[in-house]
């Protein structure tokens, strides 16, 4: 978000609470400044050398890498430009910046927590920017030039601009905890990714047509976006530093429902099947991995290989009511659907969360009563087959009851059975906090 990162650091501060502004108010106009660090240190190795190691003290992470501008892959390269974001490193960064303010705060250093907050907004904004967080090389293909006038999708998207005065969101608790924070605001930005991503292909038909009015709603959407998640993530540092958080907050956090965390779409040997079935999970064989490779997300028909959230559907490709029959009780509520054989993978840290409650069982509109498998797995964990139970359409659910060991950190629900006419179903998951 090249020129823009300023503003919308100067609207995040006039959205914090009285208090925070008076803590930041002398250094308001550093604090919007200090938002562009992150992109005046790459430009510092080349413009300016004598200023990289000023920057480097506030946008080099204690691993050695640079601040994210925008997801991250497994290697720590942009996926801007190709790969699937790796979770844990959005996590790494904003755990880094979150408690790198928070010590700052609490220290009352109004310099130095000025300068890591904006060096970690700068990161918020730039993975909450549609430019960011999708593959740049396929956007060309997408909207070839050929010939015709060249347009710079990513710089447009950077810079178009904001109605600030038209964000008006209050900021609001991201956690209790830097850890609890970090990753539940990781949890939101990647989510929003996926949103994006549906916004992507009438976003650049806007901007090659010169239809400003339907850019600027979209961007507008965005852009609000970045500027209450920068607030959000100043205010949660300074109630975390202050050791004052609210009793009303913990009916909040103590459950969350994994409805709302982005799944993992990576391929990854820690997703082999050949280890599910070792496991005693009845997964189909593949002699050819690389015609259909581990994957952390996948469904068989009639879902489109991922499963779908808070609907079914039929062989027909119609949707269905999200539901379970256990006797003569209909159950309803949020979750997923997915094939006969399937896998739904998100990040779970076991340091963070204890158990997971969900039931699991098969639609009741598929058409055979197959049996079918249904599990939890850690692939972290020494024991990975966490939980597991059979049943079929007309054989009742499963209530899992499911302990998270502290090391987990990625957590799969995995089906296996059927015969391609049945859906499975896994209806209000929800993670229990171990704060």
């Amino acid at each position: 978000m090249s020129g823009l990162h300023d503003k919308m650091g100067a609207r995040a501060f006039q959205l914090l609470k009285p208090g925070e502004q008076k803590f930041w108010k002398d250094a308001e106009a550093e604090l919007a400044h200090c938002c562009d660090y992150p992109d005046l240190h790459l430009g510092s190795q080349w413009e300016a050398p004598e200023k990289e190691p000023f920057y480097a003290r506030y946008c080099v992470m204690a691993n050695g890498r640079v601040a994210p501008h925008g997801p991250q892959d497994k290697d720590w390269r942009g996926a801007t430009f190709g790969d699937v974001p790796d979770p844990e490193k959005l996590h790494y960064a904003l755990r880094y910046y979150m408690e790198k303010v928070v010590h700052f705060i609490a220290k009352q250093d109004v310099t130095e927590s000025v300068r890591f907050a904006g060096s970690g907004a700068h990161v918020i904004q730039d993975c909450s920017n549609p430019g960011h967080v999708f593959n740049n090389l396929l956007l060309n293909r997408l909207f070839p030039a050929n010939g015709k006038k060249l347009v710079f999708m990513h710089r447009i998207m950077d810079s178009w601009p904001i109605d600030l005065a038209a964000v008006k969101a209050p900021p609001e608790l991201l956690g209790r905890t830097v850890d609890e924070a970090a990753y539940l605001l990781g949890e939101k930005i990647l989510a929003n990714m996926d949103k994006i991503t549906a916004d992507m292909i009438p976003l650049c038909q806007g901007i090659i047509a010169g239809h400003d009015r339907k850019v600027s709603r979209i961007m507008q959407k965005w852009n609000a976006r970045a500027i209450h998640l920068t607030a959000s993530f100043w205010h949660t540092a300074f109630v975390i530093a202050s050791n004052r958080i609210p009793s009303w907050c913990h009916d909040r956090f103590n459950e969350i429902s994994l409805v709302k965390h982005p799944v993992i779409t990576a391929y990854d040997e820690r997703f082999d099947r050949l280890k599910y079935i070792a496991a005693g999970i009845p997964f189909y064989k593949n002699l050819y991995p690389e015609g259909d490779p581990p994957r952390a997300n996948m469904s068989t028909n009639p879902y489109p290989f991922e499963a779908s959230v808070n609907c079914a559907y039929d062989a027909n490709g119609d949707p269905l009511p999200l539901v379970l029959r256990d006797g003569e009780t209909e159950l309803t509520g949020n979750g997923f659907a997915a094939g006969a054989y399937s896998v739904i993978s998100f990040t779970v840290p076991g340091d963070i969360y204890g158990e997971l409650e969900v039931t699991a069982g098969i639609h009741p509109a598929s058409v055979n009563n197959c049996e079918a498998v249904f599990a939890i797995w850690c692939c972290d964990s020494d024991v990975q087959l966490l939980a597991s139970g059979k049943t079929t359409r007309d054989g009742g659910v499963i209530r899992f009851k499911t302990a998270l060991p502290p090391e987990c950190r990625t957590l799969s629900l995995l089906t296996a059975g059927g015969d391609g006419k049945s859906s499975s179903v896994w209806l209000n998951p929800v993670l229990k906090s171990k704060l």
